[in-house]
């Protein structure tokens, strides 16, 4: 609670005192938001496809207090489809363009491929992609407990 109160204050203070455009911070918002979920939509769903198509559900023993809390290849293939993602979309928002972007060059980044945001495809495939092929090594498959 008290980190989402934080982030409403930064967000507010950034709005009103340094951002020039709404709606261009609010796109940025939007597209940032959108790599991240699509990465994690995509590990929910092969996590779904694996378990169905091995014809089991969840451990519900997983669901209990003090099981264990991390799985270590759908944290790995968040992080990384996330930071390939937002390396490929592009801000209208100054501030917000320095911080993503990152892995195109000028060229791309001022072309159809730039405004088109591609990041958001690509952390869905990437991710999907990762945890398939992590969650099949059996170390990174276990949950540990935090």
């Amino acid at each position: 609670m008290l980190i989402d109160g934080l982030l409403m204050v930064l967000g507010g203070y950034y709005l009103l005192f340094v951002s020039t455009s709404f709606l261009a911070t609010f796109q940025a918002f939007l597209a940032i938001v959108g790599v991240v979920m699509a990465a994690w939509a995509a590990i929910f769903l092969v996590d779904m496809w694996r378990l169905r198509a091995g014809g089991r559900g969840y451990d519900e023993r997983l669901l209990r207090a003090g099981a264990p809390a991390l799985n270590w290849a759908g944290l790995l293939s968040l992080v990384v489809a996330s930071i390939v993602g937002l390396g490929l979309i592009t801000s209208a928002d100054p501030n917000i363009a320095n911080v993503v972007g990152f892995l195109m060059s000028a060229e791309l980044e001022g072309g159809t491929f730039g405004s088109a945001n591609i990041g958001v495809v690509i952390a869905l495939v990437l991710a999907g992609i990762l945890y398939f092929a992590l969650s099949a090594v059996p170390r990174l498959r276990t949950h540990v407990r935090s």
